[in-house]
């Protein structure tokens, strides 16, 4: 076929110069913008955005459990809400959400933790504490792991959805241990960690700080005996001086 010059007309065999963008391009875009997600969410960014929206993403391994996160913080974020409305409570801090990697390989779940703080004189322990282990068996049901924190003046108690069996005994711990004026800071903890233990449902952990040394050993031995009558098998205690940590 030839122009009206004349010329023969160019046929579309020749390959077009606009047709740049192949499969393999593609997927190389599609990776270095992978890198470019990981590289910037790597970086300190604070505020809500950052805490949220990236969600801490630190390799493409985690990219996987982006949108799991995300959903997992949105419910941390209502049931501390929640738990801000209890009668007795002071203050809720913001939750947070911690993947399955390192110490908590050996959980199945994501674990999401906030701490609520308690008024000492209006707060009941044993009803907040029933509270908490309520909300853990709810975002267990979720498919989340949920450790609240009561913190109540310098004693705090750690309840999670395995703390049922022994909630009511660890209250009674964290009572004596408030109104033993030898107790300074004290951590009362049901967070168990399954495969850790022989009987993981029972952990149930002590850790509490005299206000002079010379009470330690009395005060300590009491204590501890109080706590391994409770669960001998599964159970740590630990009473030291007054110091930091």
């Amino acid at each position: 076929m030839t122009t009206p010059g004349g010329a023969p007309h160019e046929t579309d065999d020749r390959p077009s110069r606009r047709r740049w963008v192949t499969g393999p391009r593609i997927t190389a875009v599609v990776l270095l913008l992978v890198v470019v997600t990981i590289i910037v969410s790597e970086r300190p960014r604070p505020g809500v955005f950052y805490d949220i929206v990236w969600a801490r993403v630190q390799g493409i391994g985690d990219l996987v459990d982006w949108g799991k996160t995300f959903e997992n913080r949105q419910l941390a974020a209502d049931l501390a809400r929640e738990a801000a409305g209890w009668s007795g409570v002071r203050r809720v801090g913001w939750p947070d959400v911690q993947g399955v990697d390192g110490d908590m390989a050996i959980l199945d779940t994501q674990v999401a933790t906030f701490t609520v703080v308690v008024d000492p004189e209006g707060g009941s322990v044993e009803q907040l504490a029933r509270k908490a282990f309520d909300q853990s068996l709810a975002a267990a049901e979720a498919g989340v792991r949920l450790d609240v924190t009561l913190q109540v003046d310098d004693v705090t108690l750690v309840v999670s959805e395995t703390a049922g069996r022994d909630l009511d005994e660890a209250v009674d711990i964290v009572q004596e241990i408030r109104e033993d004026p030898r107790f300074g800071q004290a951590r009362v903890s049901l967070a168990s960690f399954p495969s850790a233990f022989e009987d993981p449902e029972a952990f149930f952990s002590v850790t509490a700080r005299t206000v002079e040394v010379d009470d330690v050993e009395h005060a300590g031995a009491e204590l501890c005996d109080h706590v391994e009558a409770v669960r001998p098998a599964a159970q740590r205690c630990f009473v030291g001086g007054p110091g930091k940590g």
